[in-house]
């Protein structure tokens, strides 16, 4: 994910403390689901660390995190990880994009990162490059 690397990064470790977990607690009679809901209206966004132009940046962000046809609503991801956990499954992937995305990056995962670079292209650039780029 352009732009939110910590973020992006925290995710996986995330699924990999998940994988281990799974792995180890199941011997004990505990199963543990691994989330993936892509994104939630919960507002979030307003806290998110941007590394490009915070207002340019926050405006396309923000406009994806409330948006009905980019973001799931939060109660409704809620009854589905409730479902997912008493039904003791490997894993729920929840929005329709984070399922595609998920798909590609298994089948083409050189795809994934072509069309990542080319996002990032259009992503509003970080003060410093931008005063770089004036300079150079």
């Amino acid at each position: 994910m352009p732009h939110l690397m910590p973020y992006a990064m925290s995710k996986f470790a995330l699924a990999a403390l998940s994988d281990g977990m799974r792995t180890e607690l199941r011997k004990y009679g505990i199963f543990v689901t691994g989330v993936y809901p892509g994104l939630m209206r919960t507002g979030s966004h307003v806290f998110a660390h941007l590394k490009g132009d915070k207002e340019a940046e926050s405006a396309w962000f923000s406009f994806m995190a409330t948006n009905p046809l980019f973001a799931i609503n939060a109660q409704r991801a809620a009854h589905q990880i409730v479902e997912a956990c008493r039904k003791g499954r490997r894993e729920l992937i929840i929005t329709t994009q984070a399922n595609l995305a998920a798909m590609v990056q298994g089948v083409a995962p050189s795809l994934v990162a072509k069309m990542s670079e080319w996002v990032n292209r259009f992503l509003p650039l970080p003060v410093t490059d931008i005063d770089q780029r004036g300079a150079a």
